[in-house]
């Protein structure tokens, strides 16, 4: 499943940074990067209004669909740690990724902004990249002789013409009007800290791990094979793809202050919840007296924890009670969604329980990668698995036990309906067994009264019962 997966993802120490940059420094700076000159100017096109690339340093294909604006200070030992993933990427995403470099020398660092001249100064030649990653490698050395010094040592060391160097230096007011466009473009946009990466207009702040690059380098191609496809003109796709991702982001904040409402409103105490026969149900025979209905989110920790403590409860009570699992995917954990297709689509072949129990039990791997191992690992026809997952009725499916959930009053996961009342979190297994004991009791007695009742209908009239004594 091509379509799914993500680079292989890959790790880097501090001290293999530090390694890798001091033999660099050692190597003349040529081997760090795809490039050792400077690439030439994206064309015209690649502009946005909201974030304008200008002719800032860049990195990798100047044709890239996938631009990484970074901000960064030459000084901050963050921005250093980060320059290793951010080749990495590079290498990664050849034709797919470039780099933009723009300036945001902090004021508490105060070689930060002479570092940065240097920078600027060794561009002059070609070498801009070199110098960079030399500095990276020099930070202490800078704060112990200055960025201006180190900067010359740098210069001699990585071959450039020393005079060339120290004229270009010495037109201070040119290189500094240029960094202070990079600052300026920063305030506009909200950025203090370094360093910070805005990928196709989605900001990454600080030295993430390399997976949360990788995640918003495929979510910005997927905007551009989303404009590609509406027939969107190259020449306009890069602009357009930053414009979706902040419409993205307002999107997403509106729906984290809804889902903040939702949580401050008080839950009903009794609520009916039907079962329609697709959700994963766990019934050992057909008469049930209690039924579980369980509320969660494939990548919630807390769901996970819930696991064991059903698993106990399906033990104890045995053909008594019913358990039904239905989806309720987060919007801000990013792999909810995909894993509740997944496990429907494992469903359709037999498998749900099985997937739903193996993304539980490596949740800390979530995301379509590990989707597509475990596929493999239950033994799934895999092409009816990935059109199930592609599937529109499967989306809606989920779609349609989440919304089940937000008209009970579910706010959050995990959340249970025991014969009509709502339990919030992951309680210990003691507080389940109360609750089910007493609706055990109460299931016998209304099947005592109504023997013609079967353990569905019994189900709905113990609700319907509740609901009603609940209004009087």
């Amino acid at each position: 499943m091509p379509t799914l997966s993500y680079p292989h993802k890959t790790t880097t120490s501090g001290a293999a940074l530090c390694a890798a940059l001091v033999a660099i420094l050692l190597a003349v700076g040529c081997a760090a990067t795809p490039a050792t000159t400077e690439t030439p100017a994206a064309p015209a096109w690649q502009q946005s209004e909201l974030v304008p690339l200008g002719e800032s340093p860049r990195q990798g294909n100047p044709h890239a669909p996938v631009v990484i604006v970074e901000f960064s200070s030459l000084q901050c030992p963050y921005s250093a740690r980060a320059r290793q993933t951010i080749v990495e990427l590079l290498e990664a995403y050849p034709q797919e990724v470039q780099l933009v470099y723009k300036h945001l020398p902090l004021p508490f660092q105060q070689e930060s902004r002479p570092a940065a001249l240097a920078a600027e100064a060794a561009g002059e030649q070609g070498a801009f990249w070199p110098m960079v990653d030399s500095l990276y490698a020099s930070q202490r050395t800078m704060g112990e002789i200055g960025a201006e010094a180190a900067g010359k040592e740098l210069a001699a060391r990585i071959g450039l013409d020393e005079q060339r160097y120290a004229a270009a230096l010495a037109n201070q007011i040119a290189l500094d009007a240029r960094i202070q466009r990079d600052v300026e473009l920063a305030g506009e946009l909200g950025i203090q800290g370094t360093p910070t990466f805005v990928i196709n207009g989605e900001p990454v702040r600080g030295a993430q791990p390399r997976e949360v690059f990788d995640a918003a380098i495929a979510r910005a191609l997927e905007r551009h094979a989303l404009l590609e496809a509406e027939g969107v003109p190259a020449s306009e796709r890069y602009a357009r793809s930053v414009e979706l991702a902040q419409i993205q982001a307002r999107e997403q904040a509106e729906q984290a202050r809804e889902e903040a409402a939702r949580a401050q409103q008080p839950a009903p105490q009794f609520v009916a919840m039907p079962v329609d026969g697709d959700e994963l149900i766990h019934q050992p025979g057909d008469d049930f007296l209690v039924t579980i209905v369980e509320f969660s989110s494939l990548q919630c920790p807390f769901c996970a924890r819930a696991v064991p403590t059903l698993a106990q409860l399906k033990e104890r009570y045995g053909e008594k009670l019913r358990v039904v699992f239905k989806h309720f995917p987060l919007g801000f954990q990013e792999h909810s969604e995909l894993a509740a297709r997944a496990v429907v689509a494992a469903q359709e072949q037999g498998k749900g329980w099985e997937m739903r129990d193996a993304i539980y039990a490596r949740q800390g791997e979530l995301g379509p990668e590990l989707i597509e191992k475990l596929a493999n690992e239950l033994q799934l026809d895999l092409a009816a698995f990935t059109a199930a997952l592609q599937d529109e009725a499967v989306a809606e499916r989920v779609s349609r036990q989440q919304e089940q959930g937000l008209s009970a009053g579910v706010r959050g996961t995990p959340s249970f309906i025991i014969n009509g009342r709502l339990i919030v979190g992951a309680q210990p297994l003691e507080a389940f067994a109360a609750i089910i004991d007493d609706e055990i009791a109460r299931a016998q007695a209304l099947s005592d009264q109504h023997p013609e009742l079967d353990s569905e209908a019994l189900y709905e009239r113990l609700i319907e019962d509740r609901l009603a004594s609940a209004g009087e």
